[in-house]
């Protein structure tokens, strides 16, 4: 006990001389630092504000001094190690080259995600200092009025989470999931770093976008549950492909520069205008501030003038140019009023962009290892309406509509779902980012009877000669590759075309694709590329000729600022446990679903075993669509699945015989799992099979991707003797 008191100095008196130099050494310390200017500052502006302070009243003047922060900064100048609470976290922002950034310094700390071990504000914030550059301190301070949100009469939405998501610029953080109560807890702290190159901050009018979601419980299908076993980390919860936006707000962050502190409330826009869907209560600080960069009220609100006034006057001019352009399209042949040309669409803030906007080149690195990839990754995010390619959202020059509406990249990627245009410029993006020489393409779809039924697709292409390039179609809802020259991937036309710095719109005389022109048919089972030399030029492609393809203007087209785009952020996954974990519950629910049939349960572990290496092959043939696995299907090479096979034969044994059904799931919900195996009838057969000396195997595999996206595997088998009960399947 003396030894622990002796420890912590509690019984040391430290004589007066010493308390008087320390006294001293701090007076000139914050004489030094300007600490007493910048204290005055606040006390006059505080008391302007408030007619109630008192000046003369120390717990008045220290009350104000701590919800400032300037206790906070005067031990920080003292001791940076010694700032941030216990328990609070700061995360940085992935750069644009990813979330893992090669750069040392703040810049790799940045890339550091709230889900990943937390590092300590004092660490972020002395490596500030040390790399002498400004950044910007945003503290969550909680959320209050979630009131709509909240559904007391559903109990499967006890375990639901809300997290808040903020994009600056090339940065994004993502908070960790708070339950969701009428006043969530938010707690997290991220730290977003301003450009080196910039002189003035006042100049930079880069917005701050605030997103918050609602993450779905375990009950809910196509969703992953919060994490309920010890072994989970909380970036399960957001470890599905679905979450719910309950509202955003873009916030212009200058206000913070008249003092380096700002408290502020904000409010959630949602689907009912007018009605705050909650409140997001924030901190803004600026790390390091000097009182010689602070800026007047007038000057803040002067530089947000301007930047609303020329982002007006940009749009502005831009439809003057759009309408021209419109009208030239138009004039050039009269059929051209049926085809499906877009230049417009509506961001979720109701703001109109140039589709341009919406494409922006995307490198997922470390995340993401190949297009492939990429298209796998865009698959996996579930699509809402496949069949709303025919909806107003894709059509040119007609009114627009609520539902005329596409979300933003970085609202799309927070709740993992969407429309398939978003896909469709989600994958753009990504190929882009590859090299690719990517476009969104709108036609009309030759799946479906309506003349007027558009669909929006990837369009790769490869220079051959001048005029002759191979391309390549590549459906963003399924992932799957075609050759232009298959009428599979569904086009019939070509009517336009756009990425990120170009809209070109197709004036030939016919906008059909020449099916007939093609010499073969590769289809997606191949996933090859026929050449236009051997298919008998399928379609024209050369974007150079204007008389084949109608340009905008590019300069024009910059005139519209956009926002850059946001980074793909890595959510970690503990791969092994979840595994493990979703096979121990399919058990359970597979042994309760028997139970009720009075069927009765055994499962062989060294049958489950062996599944494991066929889920590892069904998931590169997702990833390779010219690779099919040899599941009976035909058409293209196959997997060679003879080791399987083999493995299999000799657990089971002689006499016995083997069936076995994979799913493939984008969700961990196990029981959305059970019920899709079931709706098969040779899952049926298999969980419900009643035979002599039968035994079950159970194998997961998880595949992760960015964003918590997850590609799973299931696969559930029996082996038996006979099978006099079952029909065979």
């Amino acid at each position: 006990m003396t030894s622990a008191a002796a420890a912590t100095g509690s019984s040391t008196i430290l004589p007066q001389e010493r308390i008087a130099e320390i006294r001293q050494a701090i007076h000139r310390h914050l004489k030094d630092h300007d600490v007493y200017s910048q204290i005055r500052e606040i006390m006059s502006a505080h008391a302007a504000d408030h007619v109630e302070f008192n000046p003369n009243s120390p717990e008045d003047v220290m009350k104000v001094l701590r919800e400032r922060g300037v206790m906070q900064d005067i031990l920080k100048s003292f001791n940076p190690a010694s700032v941030g609470g216990p328990g609070r976290q700061v995360v940085g922002g992935a750069a644009a080259t990813g979330p893992c950034a090669s750069s040392g310094g703040l810049a790799a700390l940045g890339a550091t995600l709230s889900s990943a071990s937390g590092r300590s504000t004092a660490s972020f914030l002395t490596n500030a200092l040390r790399a002498n550059q400004k950044h910007l301190l945003i503290r969550l301070l909680g959320g209050r009025a979630f009131i709509d949100a909240l559904d007391v009469s559903n109990p499967a939405t006890a375990t639901d989470t809300v997290v808040v998501h903020l994009q600056f610029g090339e940065q994004r953080f993502r908070s960790s999931p708070k339950p969701l109560t009428c006043d969530p807890g938010f707690d997290d702290d991220f730290l977003l770093q301003f450009p080196s190159t910039l002189r003035d901050l006042i100049e930079l009018d880069t917005p701050l976008h605030l997103v918050v979601t609602r993450e779905r419980g375990g009950t809910a299908v196509g969703s992953a549950k919060v994490a309920t076993a010890s072994n989970r980390s909380n970036a399960i919860a957001a470890a599905g492909n679905v979450a719910c936006v309950l509202g955003e707000n873009i916030m212009d962050w200058r206000r913070v520069l008249r003092n380096g502190l700002l408290n502020v409330a904000v409010e959630l826009a949602g689907d009912n205008p007018g009605v705050p869907q909650g409140i997001v209560e924030m901190q803004l600080e600026l790390v390091p501030f000097m009182a010689s960069n602070s800026k007047s009220e007038e000057d803040v609100v002067f530089f947000a003038e301007r930047t609303r006034n020329t982002s007006i006057a940009a749009d502005r001019e831009f439809l003057i140019y759009a309408r021209r352009w419109w009208t030239e399209f138009h004039s050039i042949r009269a059929a051209h009023a049926q085809r499906h040309v877009k230049v417009f669409a509506q961001a979720t803030s109701g703001r109109m962009l140039p589709v341009t906007h919406f494409v922006h080149p995307l490198q997922p690195d470390r995340v993401l290892e190949s297009p492939d990839d990429a298209a796998r990754f865009v698959s996996l995010i579930n699509a809402d309406t496949p069949d709303d390619a025919a909806r107003e959202v894709l059509q040119g020059g007609a009114k627009h509509v609520a539902s005329d509406r596409w979300l933003s990249p970085f609202v799309f990627l927070a709740q993992r779902h969407g429309d398939p245009v978003n896909h469709a410029t989600l994958l753009c993006s990504l190929l882009l980012g590859f090299g690719l020489d990517a476009y969104c393409a709108i036609g009309s779809s030759a799946l479906s009877q309506a003349s007027t039924a558009a669909v929006m697709v990837v369009i790769t292409r490869r220079k051959v000669t001048a005029r002759v390039f191979d391309a390549t179609v590549w459906n963003p809802v399924t992932g799957v590759k075609y050759a232009l020259g298959d009428p599979a991937h569904g086009l019939r036309t070509i009517d336009c075309l756009f990425n990120d710095d170009c809209v070109l719109a197709n004036v030939h005389e016919s906008s059909a694709i020449n099916f007939a022109g093609a010499s073969g048919s590769t289809g997606a089972a191949s996933g090859g590329v026929v050449s236009e030399r051997e298919q008998g030029q399928v379609f024209d492609l050369c974007f150079d000729d204007e008389t084949a393809w109608l340009p905008m203007n590019l300069l024009k087209l910059r005139l519209v600022p956009r926002i850059p785009a946001p980074p793909l952020l890595y959510v970690p996954l503990n791969v092994r446990n979840t595994e493990i974990d979703v096979e121990a519950t399919l058990r359970t629910v597979i042994g309760n679903h028997r139970e009720e049939l009075s069927l009765v349960s055994a499962f062989d572990a060294d049958l489950s075993f062996v599944l494991g290496q066929a889920l590892s092959k069904y998931e590169l043939a997702r990833r390779q669509p010219g690779v099919s696995p040899c599941t009976g299907g035909g058409g293209g090479p196959t997997v060679d699945l003879g080791w399987f096979h083999q493995c299999v034969k000799g657990t089971i044994g002689d006499g016995r015989t083997f069936k076995g059904f994979p799913l493939n799931v984008n969700h961990l919900n196990e029981r959305a799992m059970l019920a899709a195996i079931l709706g098969q009838s040779t899952g049926r057969a298999i969980i419900e099979c009643d035979a002599e000396d039968a035994a079950f195997a159970v194998r997961c595999k998880v595949f992760e991707f960015a964003e918590g996206v997850v590609s799973v595997w299931v696969m559930v088998a029996c082996r038996y003797r006979s099978l006099p009960s079952m029909s065979s399947s």
